[in-house]
C-alpha cells in the first residue's frame, strides 16, 4: 500500500501507477535477478542505482526523488558485489521516511 498512500481506490488501479505520486522504488543494478518482476508486476519504475561491481554513495543520494516509495533490497549470492552497505542504505531511506523492503 505504500505505493498508494494507502488509499484504496488508488491501490485497484495498480499495475497502472502513472497517476500515483509514489510509483519509483530504488534497487542496485547488481541486485537485479529473476524475481525483481515480482516488484515490477506492481507497475513501479524500478531505478537501478550503481554498477555490477561498484556503487558510490552519491548515486545513491542521487536516485531519491519524490517519486520514490521504497528502496528493494534482494540478499543473496550478488549482495556486496555491487551495492553500498546495507545499514547505509537504510540510514538514507529513513532519513527521507522511505521503507527498505
Amino acid at each position: 500500500m505504500r505505493v498508494s498512500g494507502g488509499d484504496r481506490e488508488l491501490a485497484r488501479r495498480l499495475p497502472h501507477t502513472d497517476a500515483l505520486d509514489k510509483n519509483e522504488v530504488l534497487m542496485f543494478t547488481s541486485h537485479r535477478n529473476g524475481y525483481d518482476f515480482a516488484v515490477r508486476q506492481t507497475g513501479v519504475n524500478v531505478i537501478e542505482i550503481g554498477g555490477e561491481t561498484h556503487t558510490d554513495p552519491d548515486e545513491l543520494e542521487a536516485a531519491f526523488s519524490p517519486h520514490t516509495a521504497a528502496f528493494v533490497w534482494f540478499q543473496g549470492d550478488f549482495t556486496g558485489r555491487g551495492d553500498l552497505p546495507i545499514k547505509c542504505v537504510i540510514a538514507a531511506c529513513r532519513a527521507r521516511g522511505i521503507p527498505v523492503i
